[in-house]
């Protein structure tokens, strides 16, 4: 599948800039695994800076539908993949399940560590894909879905029922 697709754009809270987030590859001769959070910056929306990217782990095949979330002083960077585009290493060392992932930093451009241990959040990726969080309040966000394979396999393009997403430091729960 292509890569440099899915733009995802937010005002950064510290720095007053804007971030655009593209799913993409990163350029490094590899062929597999090199699915990463490119990272584009402006000062006005027009003009596009395109820096290293943000999140590039080496053990997904595709980061996709890519958002950001600042929560509490920290950067939480919310992606979907799916559990074939795992790195097979890092599948039987931590599991593979595909759908929402998220990985946390206090600094944009800092190290970014799984939540909940794995990375995992939500994982019905054979069901549910791309999700789209809105806060609520303290740390309860709603988010919705897209329905993505029914029990029969085939595509069911809807849209989930809201649901709650609470975020706790290094833990995320889905209820």
């Amino acid at each position: 599948m292509g890569a440099w697709r899915d733009p995802y754009v937010f005002l950064d809270p510290k720095s007053k800039n804007y971030y655009m987030l593209i799913s993409a590859r990163e350029n490094n001769g590899r062929r597999e695994y090199n699915g990463c959070a490119a990272i584009a910056q402006s000062n006005d929306l027009i003009n596009w800076k395109i820096l290293p990217p943000l999140f590039s782990p080496g053990v997904y095949d595709e980061v996709e539908t890519i958002k950001m979330i600042y929560h509490d002083d920290r950067y939480y960077l919310f992606f979907s993949t799916a559990k074939e585009n795992y790195k097979p290493e890092f599948a039987k060392k931590n599991g593979a399940d595909g759908g929402l992932h998220c990985y946390y930093s206090d600094n944009l451009f800092g190290d970014y560590q799984p939540v909940n241990d794995t990375g995992v959040v939500f994982g019905k990726g054979d069901k549910v894909y791309d999700v789209e969080l809105i806060h609520d309040k303290d740390n309860d966000f709603f988010a919705i879905g897209f329905l993505y394979k029914g029990k029969d396999r085939k595509l069911v393009g809807k849209l989930t029922k809201p649901f709650r997403v609470r975020i706790e430091k290094d833990k995320i729960f889905v209820n």
